[in-house]
């Protein structure tokens, strides 16, 4: 079912010319909110934290261990 609304012959007409406006505004706004994630801000704690997190020897996985326990052996790829 089609229902035409009052005046939306003029919306269309508005929205079209108004086109190259709306899309600067949100490339813009979309630039921004990139700029805004694309950088970490951390104080020395978190920095610090962070780093020993990345050092740290990473846990066993449960099923690897359990791989590694039916036989199956490290192949080194690099070689």
């Amino acid at each position: 079912m089609k229902t035409d609304y009052p005046c939306s012959k003029h919306k269309t007409q508005i929205a079209q010319s108004d086109k190259p406006t709306i899309l600067e505004s949100a490339f813009e706004r979309a630039v921004k909110v990139i700029n805004k994630h694309q950088t970490i801000h951390l104080n020395t704690k978190q920095w610090q934290k962070v780093m020993a997190i990345l050092d740290a020897e990473p846990d066993p996985h449960p099923e690897m261990v359990a791989l590694f326990n039916r036989g199956y052996k490290n192949v080194n790829v690099d070689n």
